[in-house]
């Protein structure tokens, strides 16, 4: 028997993306950063710009995560 208050809800999706450039990006100075204004993507983070994270002229990448506000 299912108790009636999760017999009704809505399901809402959402999604994260992980981008990767080969070379840095000139004017990135964030490790994360809420996005006002564009309706499907709430937030993006460096993850190039994380503590400890050992970056060696092999392993110069710019990793980005994006992700969307859930609708």
């Amino acid at each position: 028997m299912v108790p009636p208050c999760v017999q009704n809800f809505d399901l809402s999706s959402i999604w994260a993306l992980l981008a990767a450039f080969d070379d840095p990006l000139p004017t990135v100075n964030f490790e994360g950063a809420f996005v006002k204004g564009v309706e499907s993507l709430s937030w993006m983070g460096n993850n190039s710009a994380k503590l400890g994270n050992s970056r060696t002229p092999q392993t110069i990448s710019e990793f980005f995560c994006f992700c969307n506000t859930s609708i």
